[in-house]
């Protein structure tokens, strides 16, 4: 079988640990072997307007 790969992201920094295991491990799941994860980079000040956008 062939190796797949996915990227993932950007994933928010207010996404929560669960949020990430429950996609990789549906990830795991569709048979995909490796995941590229990209981290937002938030500028300063902009962390509450995401918050705003993002409410929990």
């Amino acid at each position: 079988m062939a190796s797949m790969s996915t990227f993932f992201g950007p994933v928010f920094p207010l996404m929560k640990r669960k949020e990430v295991k429950y996609t990789m491990e549906e990830f795991i799941n569709a048979g995909i072997d490796e995941v590229i994860i990209d981290k937002l980079h938030v500028k300063k000040g902009l962390e509450e307007n995401i918050k705003r956008a993002f409410p929990e």
